[in-house]
């Protein structure tokens, strides 16, 4: 994994943000918990710990971010911060700048797609996926294991995560005293995800009755 060094990670600071410790010899190269952090580690303390304190204190992170209550702590040996409103927040901004991969857009090979589905050229289709006659919009990733029925539209910038299923029956029955069977309800609706949408693993969006 490559390395990065003060100015790398200044680019993101924001302006009120104060930074504490060896600018010079500052090498970040992982992102790890602020108890199981390397020197190498950047991490983050939630100001509403309780045991904050004792966190930076135990830590071994060659960078720490955390809030501006620190600003009279001294931090340990080889340790630096950065002081900061929302902790968590910089620490997701700079873990997506430097350390977040691009996606790679495309259709692996042994996805299956409805001949009619409209996906954008900028969608990324995971293996063994299947996607019905549906829309997808710019920007969304689809991993791998997810099945996508007919009449659903995803927006754009999504992310769905394996094993989802959207669009499939909803769960509704009802019984046929004549014969004693369980007669499945209709569902012939659609599902729309707009943009910006995150699907876990294992979701299931049915459609509508």
């Amino acid at each position: 994994m490559r390395s990065y060094n003060y100015d790398d990670i200044a680019k993101f600071l924001p302006k009120r943000a104060k930074f504490l410790g060896n600018k010079v010899n500052l090498i970040i190269s992982s992102l790890k918990p602020v108890t199981s952090s390397e020197e190498t580690s950047m991490t983050w303390i939630n100001p509403k710990n309780a045991d904050k304190l004792e966190l930076l204190k135990n830590t071994k992170a060659g960078l720490v971010i955390c809030d501006y209550s620190f600003e009279k702590i001294i931090p340990p040996k080889k340790t630096s911060l950065i002081l900061t409103k929302n902790p968590k927040l910089l620490y997701i901004n700079i873990a997506n700048e430097l350390f977040k991969k691009d996606p790679t857009y495309g259709i692996h090979p042994t996805a299956t797609i409805h001949p009619d589905a409209k996906i954008d050229d900028y969608v990324h289709v995971g293996p063994n996926s299947v996607i019905g006659k549906c829309m997808i919009g710019s920007g969304t990733i689809i991993q791998g294991n997810c099945y996508i029925y007919d009449n659903v539209r995803v927006g754009k910038d999504c992310l769905i995560k394996p094993n989802a299923v959207i669009g499939g029956d909803g769960y509704g029955f009802a019984n046929d005293e004549d014969t004693d069977k369980l007669v499945m309800f209709p569902h012939f609706g659609s599902v729309v995800i707009g943009d910006n949408v995150y699907i876990g693993s294992c979701t299931c969006i049915d459609s509508k009755n």
